[in-house]
């Protein structure tokens, strides 16, 4: 599934291949670099960096070179897209392509470019953070399909309706009603980042608590994703219910560990991905 979801977002985010079928276990290839990084990720950020720094732990070593090798990586698929759209042969939509093209916003009169920098970390977080996320939620999406027979062939016949025998496209994605509802039931109970954090920038009053400042707080999702008064028989795997689910805090629902303008951006391109992969499945 992990190779699967690589793939996916390279060539759906990106218009590149990284074959990650072909390069078998290889300790070098892309896809064995992007598996040792994802689960080290949070224990270095813990690691305070004096002590990155001067303790010689080899697993912080190799980090550090494969965040190199990701870069380098990157940086080539950047510039060979950037040639291509230079030279007015650039054929792709993709994720890629608008953000080296600096598309004009709704609304703006006048947008500035990403600097390469910018382009760099983006491409970065979209393909590192998205591809084991991707296959865990898949995972647990195909699991509750299992578990439920009944849903999986409601859903196996409105993609049957909708797509008629075809490949999925984009201006299907709000056609497959139901689908949808079932990606959104799956990441209620097993949201993609089941926590986040906030640092205050300013002391906080909560009840009787005082939360000093510059203190990280860790949200747990799961307890507004569990909550009887935001989602009745909060415990049960039921897709119908988003069918008429007005939200009554505009937080209770986030998982994908985000808000805003970077919360609609990373919910697009993931649906994309779920729908895309269990379709062809």
């Amino acid at each position: 599934m992990a190779d699967l979801t690589l793939e996916t977002i390279g060539q759906a985010g990106f218009g590149h291949k990284f074959h990650s079928f072909d390069e078998g276990n290889d300790p070098d290839s892309f896809k064995s670099r992007v598996a040792f990084l994802m689960p080290r990720v949070h224990m270095y950020c813990l690691v305070p960096k004096w002590i990155r720094d001067r303790i010689p732990f080899s697993w912080i070593a190799k980090v550090h070179r494969d965040v190199e090798f990701f870069k380098r990586e990157i940086r080539k698929i950047i510039d060979a897209r950037r040639e291509l759209i230079e030279q007015n042969k650039n054929t792709s939509k993709d994720l890629l392509s608008l953000l080296i093209s600096g598309a004009k916003a709704p609304g703006e009169d006048e947008h500035k470019p990403l600097s390469d920098r910018e382009l760099g970390s983006n491409v970065f977080i979209f393909l590192l953070a998205g591809a084991e996320t991707t296959a865990n939620s898949i995972t647990f999406i195909l699991y509750w399909l299992c578990r439920y027979p009944e849903i999986q062939e409601k859903a196996r016949q409105e993609i049957e309706q909708v797509l008629g025998g075809k490949d999925p496209s984009y201006e299907d994605l709000d056609k497959l009603v139901y689908l949808n509802n079932i990606i959104k039931e799956t990441l209620r109970i097993t949201p993609v980042v089941p926590m986040t954090s906030r640092t205050t920038k300013v002391p906080v009053k909560y009840k009787n608590y005082t939360i000093p400042e510059d203190s990280v707080v860790i949200i747990q999702l799961t307890s507004y994703h569990f909550d009887e008064q935001y989602f009745e028989d909060a415990h049960t795997f039921k897709p119908e219910r988003w069918e008429d689910l007005e939200f009554k805090n505009s937080y209770c629902y986030n998982p994908v560990s985000a808000h805003g303008s970077t919360n609609r951006i990373v919910w697009f391109w993931a649906t994309i991905l779920y729908w895309q992969t269990i379709c062809y499945g």
